[in-house]
């Protein structure tokens, strides 16, 4: 008669996965909780920090739409103080409303005070007060690049330097509508 063999299969992994469940249970349970409680803090943490600044943003549009006169703009401007990581937003603003008022030296006052993301902005108003402004600094990289081109083409006087303006704005700006317009002005 043929016996029967008991096969045993060890699985080593299994056992020591539970073996080491057995033994440190409380701490992964206690390691598991606190990374959850840590990305839940992290998670509302960020949330709060976004809303306060959607709701300053806010604070600020609403202080902009109460702008009704030349009067009111200084107070405007004041919100620097309460909003330091919106200065050169309100200076930018109070720049262009005082640039609406004809007001061209509190305009060129504030709009010196710009920089960051708003600063290629204020350089451009700047320019149309007849400023000193380096053109070249904004045709190759700048997200206005299309109008300092033009501004560029029309304030030079050398007739071979805005040639070559214009053939490097139509290579870079081939759909721009401010080519018709240099055609308009008389220029090719």
């Amino acid at each position: 008669m043929a016996k029967k063999k008991n096969v045993v299969i060890e699985d080593n992994r299994v056992d020591k996965l539970e073996n080491l469940l057995q033994n440190y249970f409380k701490q992964i349970i206690i390691v598991v909780g606190v990374l959850v409680v840590l990305v839940l803090v992290v998670y509302l943490g960020f949330n709060s920090y976004k809303g306060a600044k959607s709701k300053d943003a806010g604070s600020i549009a609403v202080a902009a739409l109460n702008v009704t006169s030349i009067e009111d703009i200084p107070e405007f401007a004041s919100l620097v103080n309460i909003y330091p990581s919106f200065s050169d937003y309100i200076n930018l603003s109070t720049g262009l409303f005082y640039f609406a008022e004809d007001d061209i030296d509190n305009t060129s006052a504030y709009l010196s005070k710009v920089s960051g993301n708003y600063e290629e902005i204020a350089s451009y108003v700047s320019s149309d007060l007849g400023n000193e402004i380096d053109y070249n600094k904004y045709l190759v990289d700048g997200k206005l690049s299309s109008l300092w081109y033009y501004k560029s083409i029309l304030a030079t006087d050398n007739e071979s330097a805005r040639s070559s303006l214009v053939a490097d704005f139509k290579g870079k700006h081939p759909e721009s509508m401010l080519i018709e317009l240099l055609y308009s002005w008389g220029i090719k």
